[in-house]
């Protein structure tokens, strides 16, 4: 067998096997096999394939078309490496005989469903969710994921096989498909026996003792092993939004009136027991990923990588996949993390946004891994209509779109052709030029890895997985998705993307600039750590709606003071439902002198394309509202005023000027890519552009999609000679800035050092 790991190489990580690195792209085929089809793919460059599979613990089918997928792949393509996609749900026969394991609400039942996933026989109808924190289903499927190691490793293609990538939950991705509550019906879960071990181990790991436990909780008379599950009205908060935006003129608010949440955060000084909820509810899944990859380690006497989707954010609170990321890829278990990117937005001239903070796995030797199911004009209707796709063109322009981000960014990727043959569906990218552009992609992912891989980001985002349990899903859902699919990649420089306990790794790089996206939730040692990393050399921090707004170690828990005092301004709250839109005062501050005067900021004024499978309509763009509304004193003198909210002429955004930093606080969800580049450009950063286009950059290559046809500007940071990859066209040697006319959505990438010619 190859020996395939996930190795540290001039401080990024990078999948090596024997030895050598393996480049993006990849490919996964869902169910065509036609091996002409497979060699093209392969004749393109294409050596890394996933190849979807059940296990015999749950179908007996599993090795029979396990071995007849690698037997034409490895005809077709005899060199590939093969990273196994392994199933891990149990069959419809093992859900029946284990009630117990299953997903319940507190009415009792749980919840049937049609399953969605790839290589799943009994997914239609199924009585109710298998509980992804089940002891019962580890044990078992993990001793079937162990037998199933052993058959492949006595297969031929067991000499092409580098890793496992686990899948389970919904869509295999790892999420709970009808989450945790259910409003309609007035429900939540979940209370099975498989939960509720979960639960306590949890607690007994978080309190370790059981006094701790009742005086965080408020309660005399619980303990570990009866600690209740949180009823539905105490979870108030997580679509506290939703009840706002459906109130008449959207700013009458609900009654308030059970003490569980202040606005749309989480009320801890009453409510801890619910958060715990949440923490097991993410942890649960995290720890059964890591028990999977601990089994695949061992079976493969550590030979063999481990991935597995995780921290997707398919919604934040109630998936049970996105809080415990952190976990997973400090667990020295899991090599690679996946998900595809956010659907909404994808169409040329937008952006496939990522959801996870690759970053902070970087920092771990972690790999994460975009799954780019980007459609075609090949593929079939309802996907290629909701992607915007239309013509040839605009899938060509997309691929370099989306590969240009994964080399600028350094992640890795595999294309996903979702394709089905007995649908009589043709293939995504078997197309000539596809294949064309596939094959000249491999060559210029050989050639960065060959290359300078690091990237010269000066501007950090910083992002915070507990606060998701603290706050509403609106509130995550607008400045962890939203917010960063509209303006990140506009600003004209490079983002880097982090959690905020990586302020405290040494290895984690100096910024100039540092946006807080949502850190609500700090520690006092949490916030002596962001002091000593961002409050120095000159930085510009920007802080966003509430940052701070929740300490633990005291008492309140929530108070508007502890932003205050992270902020360094006097902040005031008001504890209502308050529009965002906000102008920027006229004069323009120097902080502000490359942003736009006329924009109303704090509320999404972009196109929002529909990520849904029926239509490419637009909208309606994703509406926002503050609750509550913090703002800095009308009275503190040491504050700049740069901009006031339209309702009620409050601060809506301000700056204090301090000796060796600069605190600038938006009070809303939301900011312009304008407003960012100005305080970027203010805090020394470099601007590669400033025509608002999706821009991706590392210290080799340079990419711009436009959103708009036109001139383009760009400057590079050191003169060097920009060679455009699929245009094959010098652009001058040792400059440092050139112009280009681009069209509407095209997209241009440039090596910035050397011709990168073609090799045929």
């Amino acid at each position: 067998m190859p020996v395939a790991k996930v190795l540290t190489k001039d401080g990024y990580p990078v999948l090596m096997v024997d030895g050598e690195p393996v480049a993006p792209m990849a490919m996964t085929v869902i169910s065509n096999v036609d091996r002409g089809y497979l060699r093209r793919l392969g004749e393109a460059g294409i050596r890394l394939f996933y190849v979807p599979c059940s296990m015999p613990w749950a179908d007996p089918k599993a090795m029979e078309e396990l071995i007849e997928r690698t037997d034409a792949l490895l005809d077709a393509v005899p060199d590939a490496y093969i990273m196994l996609r392994v199933m891990l749900h149990p069959s419809l026969d093992w859900i029946q005989a284990n009630p117990d394991q299953m997903v319940t609400y507190n009415n009792g039942n749980g919840k049937s469903l049609d399953f969605i996933s790839i290589f799943y026989r009994n997914g239609e109808g199924i009585p109710a969710m298998y509980s992804l924190a089940s002891q019962k289903w580890r044990d078992e499927a993990g001793a079937g994921l162990a037998e199933f190691i052993g058959l492949v490793n006595q297969q031929p293609f067991s000499s092409r096989v580098i890793g496992y990538f686990l899948g389970a939950g919904g869509t295999s991705e790892w999420y709970y498909p009808h989450g945790s509550v259910d409003t309609e019906h007035g429900c939540c879960a979940d209370f099975s026996e498989a939960f509720r071990l979960n639960f306590s181990s949890v607690l007994r790991e978080k309190y370790a003792t059981e006094e701790a436990l009742r005086e965080a909780w408020n309660m005399d008379d619980i303990g570990f092993d009866n600690a209740p599950i949180p009823d539905l009205p105490s979870r108030r908060f997580s679509w506290v939004d939703n009840e706002v935006f459906e109130s008449p003129g959207r700013s009458e608010l609900p009654p308030a009136d059970n003490g569980t949440h202040v606005g749309s955060f989480l009320d801890l000084d009453h409510c801890q027991s619910v958060a715990d909820f949440y923490r097991a509810w993410h942890y649960g899944t995290a720890d059964s990923i890591i028990h999977f990859s601990r089994i695949v380690k061992k079976q493969t006497a550590n030979q063999c990588v481990t991935g597995a989707f995780f921290g997707g954010s398919r919604s934040y609170v109630e998936s049970g996949n996105s809080a415990g990321v952190s976990r997973v890829i400090e667990s020295g278990a899991v090599d690679f993390l996946a998900c595809p990117c956010h659907y909404e937005n994808r169409k040329p001239g937008g952006t496939n946004v990522q959801r996870q903070m690759q970053d902070s796995m970087r920092l771990r030797g972690v790999l994460f891994v975009s799954e780019e199911d980007t459609r075609t004009q090949l593929s079939a209707e309802p996907y290629r209509i909701s992607s915007g796709v239309h013509t040839l063109a605009d899938a060509l322009t997309k691929m370099k779109r989306e590969f240009a981000r994964n080399i600028c960014e350094d992640t890795h990727a595999w294309w996903f052709d979702m394709a089905i043959k007995d649908k009589g569906e043709a293939p995504w990218y078997d197309h000539p030029d596809i294949l064309a552009l596939i094959r000249r992609q491999q060559q210029v992912a050989q050639m960065a890895y060959a290359s300078d891989r690091r990237k010269p980001a000066e501007i950090a985002f910083i992002y915070d997985e507990e606060s998701m349990y603290h706050v509403s899903q609106n509130t995550s859902e607008d400045l962890i998705k939203t917010f960063r699919m509209m303006e990140n990649h506009r600003i004209g420089v490079p983002v880097d993307y982090y959690n905020h306990n990586d302020l405290a790794n040494p290895d984690m790089p100096d910024y100039k600039l540092y946006v807080f996206v949502n850190v609500f939730n700090l520690t006092e040692t949490e916030r002596d750590a962001v002091t000593a990393k961002v409050k120095r050399n000159g930085n510009i921090v920007l802080w966003m709606y509430a940052q701070g707004f929740i300490c633990p170690d005291r008492s309140p828990k929530l108070s508007p003071e502890y932003i205050s005092e992270l902020v360094g301004m006097d902040m005031q709250m008001d504890n209502a439902a308050s529009d965002p839109r906000f102008k920027l005062i006229k004069p323009l501050d120097p902080l502000l002198a490359q942003a736009r005067a006329d924009r109303t900021q704090g509320y999404f004024d972009r196109p929002f394309i529909s990520g849904g499978m029926a239509g490419n309509e637009a909208g309606p763009t994703p509406n926002t509202l503050l609750y509550p509304l913090f703002y800095p004193g009308q009275a503190d003198p040491h504050i700049t005023v740069l901009g006031r909210y339209l309702d009620n002429d409050k601060p809506a955004l301000a700056a204090r000027r301090f000796d060796d930093w600069t605190s600038v606080y938006c009070g809303t969800k939301t900011i312009g890519s304008d407003v960012l580049r100005s305080l970027a450009s203010a805090a020394g950063c470099h601007v590669y552009c400033d025509s608002d286009d999706q821009l991706y950059a590392n210290n080799r290559f340079v990419a711009i999609h436009a959103a708009k046809a036109g001139r383009k500007h760009i400057q590079f940071p050191v003169p060097c000679d920009p060679y455009e990859v699929y245009k094959m066209q010098s652009y001058g040697r040792g400059v440092t800035g050139i112009e280009v006319d681009m069209a509407e959505n095209e997209t241009l990438m440039f090596h910035l050092n050397g011709t990168l010619q073609s090799s045929g």
